[in-house]
């Protein structure tokens, strides 16, 4: 399908927002470039997958690798400094390190002036994120994340993290893309999905699908990306999926109260855990109630919505009904094209993997496994620890090290 220029789409519109003179370059160039950081076998593979859909990654970082190329045309540098050095309008970063060095890399890209970091880490300390958050306020970057399956946008075949190619914009005709849709935010990645066939299904397109994390501490909230997606002249209508824990939702509501006019279009809400247990985790980090808590549960956050004029639905069929009402029947393209894209996905041959060594720096007194220097491993992870970053190539998640 022909892509619409990248200038039209909503991620131009985040990056014109948050720097406006790299925008200006964009718009001259008609490219956005992305970087990859971190390089296990997650990071690489979905380097492959991103550019495979569209995406321009322009190079990975991770250190010890420079000078080496992944999937045979990314080139790889040591740090995010010295990509820049030959790429200075690298626009969008995504990290895929391990959770206890996530921030270091999440900073760096943040303080070299990439305006929008997408981080896909899960389980990273408190701490850390406090240390982001404040690195991105001091320096205008937007954070999504972490623990997100990233950012995607199909008018512009363009995406950041592990989201797959299943999302389908406006098609103004046969296999051309159009810059309109709907613009789904979720706290849930498998929701999101479930949201986006619903609505494809009856021909509603998205323009663009963000995953804000499901960690206990994240990035931009819904308070943030809803009225940033608002402002996009071809976002029709706002999709937020939320769930029980946290007070995103009820401090969404309280904004659209007090300023309505951030709020100019649709927006129409799906809450998940209406019979979720207090006191228990559900999922995410981010989705647990506190015993004996007002805020935070199911019941909160719908009656929060729904005081500030937010239609909150708790099926997909309700969810495709209201959206159709809110768009009086729009359909952005056939659904017999959507099936039919579905189709191919699933007859694709599945991608043989590759191999390459573990060791990616030789030095005297520096030994560099997968990324990471041996001494800065040595009696800080355990056997099993090690023993997943021999076979995997990238150090284990909390949940996988349990």
């Amino acid at each position: 399908m022909k892509r619409i220029s990248p200038v039209q789409g909503l991620l131009f519109h985040f990056i014109k927002k948050l720097n406006p003179k790299l925008a200006a370059r964009i718009a001259k160039s008609g490219i956005i470039d992305t970087i990859v950081i971190g390089l296990g076998s997650a990071g690489t593979r979905h380097a492959g997958l991103m550019h495979s859909y569209g995406t321009k990654v322009t190079a990975g970082i991770a250190p010890g690798k420079g000078g080496t190329r992944i999937h045979e045309v990314i080139p790889v540098y040591d740090t995010v400094s010295d990509c820049l050095e030959e790429h200075p309008d690298i626009a969008v970063a995504s990290v895929w390190k391990h959770y206890s060095t996530a921030a270091q890399s999440a900073i760096e890209a943040i303080e070299a002036g990439i305006p929008l970091v997408v981080l896909i880490s899960e389980g990273i300390p408190q701490r850390d994120v406090r240390d982001i958050l404040a690195s991105a306020k001091k320096h205008n970057a937007l954070l999504i994340g972490g623990n997100t399956p990233g950012i995607i946008f199909p008018p512009e075949g363009i995406k950041a993290g592990m989201l797959p190619d299943v999302f389908y914009p406006e098609e103004i005709k046969t296999d051309v893309a159009g810059p309109k849709g709907v613009t789904i935010i979720s706290r849930s990645g498998a929701i999101l999905y479930h949201m986006s066939d619903g609505l494809a299904s009856v021909g509603i397109a998205q323009n663009a699908v963000l995953g804000v994390g499901g960690d206990g501490t994240i990035g931009a909230t819904f308070r943030k990306l809803v009225p940033l997606a608002m402002e996009h002249e071809h976002t029709d209508l706002v999709v937020v999926a939320g769930e029980i824990g946290g007070i995103q939702e009820e401090l969404l509501a309280e904004d659209i109260k007090k300023n309505p006019k951030k709020y100019p279009k649709p927006i129409i809400a799906l809450i998940s855990g209406a019979n979720a247990p207090e006191g228990k985790t559900m999922g995410h980090a981010g989705a647990i109630v506190a015993p004996g808590t007002a805020f935070g549960t199911f019941q909160s956050k719908r009656d929060a919505l729904n005081s500030a004029g937010v239609i909150v639905v708790n099926s997909q069929y309700e969810l495709i009904s209201e959206v159709q009402k809110k768009l009086k029947g729009k359909k952005y393209f056939q659904p017999d094209r959507y099936y039919q894209r579905m189709k191919e996905l699933w007859e694709v041959p599945a991608v043989k993997p590759g191999w390459s060594t573990l060791i990616t720096n030789v030095e005297p007194n520096n030994l560099v496994v997968a990324g990471y220097p041996l001494k800065d491993l040595i009696g800080r992870i355990s056997l099993l620890d090690a023993a997943h970053l021999m076979i995997k190539g990238e150090l284990p998640q909390p949940s996988q090290s349990k």
